[in-house]
């Protein structure tokens, strides 16, 4: 992968972590996600003893236990809530669902 295709992907998995929080936050996905959000939020904020990759990881396996409905520690489409071609820019190898690693990119980019 050359420089700049890294920063272009780079950039595209940014912009959908920014769309898949403002996804999450719409009023028709509340109050089920309003809960969840504010204590991903204080995690994210509480630990800072932690490298930004192990927060990421945390939060995102917090997020498959929150929305996983088959018990398969992995997000179909549906159970993430994301819009498809949101969905489709986190699931990288393109098995249709969502694992830890594809979802970190979503909780590093709001680190704070």
């Amino acid at each position: 992968m050359s420089l700049l295709s890294g920063i272009v992907s780079a950039a595209g998995l940014i912009a959908g972590a920014s769309a898949a929080w403002q996804q999450l936050n719409k009023p028709e996905t509340q109050p089920a996600n309003t809960l969840f959000l504010d204590v991903l939020q204080q995690t994210m904020k509480a630990d800072k003893t932690k490298s930004a990759e192990e927060n990421a990881l945390l939060l995102s396996k917090r997020f498959i236990q929150f929305r996983d409905t088959t018990g398969d520690k992995r997000l179909s489409r549906p159970e993430s809530g994301f819009a498809p071609e949101l969905f489709n820019k986190f699931d990288k190898n393109g098995d249709g669902y969502l694992c830890e690693q594809e979802l970190m990119p979503l909780f590093m980019a709001h680190e704070k």
